[in-house]
């Protein structure tokens, strides 16, 4: 039985894997130079959202 407490649960754990995961990516695409992000079709000022856009579907949350 999937409970509320499961639920909650389950939400913190995620929030804490995309944080842990989001920490990691974002420190190493920022770690680039302009030229490197240019390759890969980044700009620095997008790098906070193409690391949340992707983690987002890589680690999703679970729901009712």
């Amino acid at each position: 039985m999937y409970t509320l407490v499961n639920y909650y649960l389950d939400q913190a754990i995620t929030w804490l894997k995309r944080g842990s995961a989001y920490n990691t990516a974002y420190t190493e695409l920022n770690k680039l130079s302009d030229r490197e992000l240019r390759d890969l079709g980044i700009y620095r000022c997008d790098i906070h959202n193409v690391v949340a856009n992707t983690l987002r579907n890589r680690i999703p949350s679970r729901s009712f």
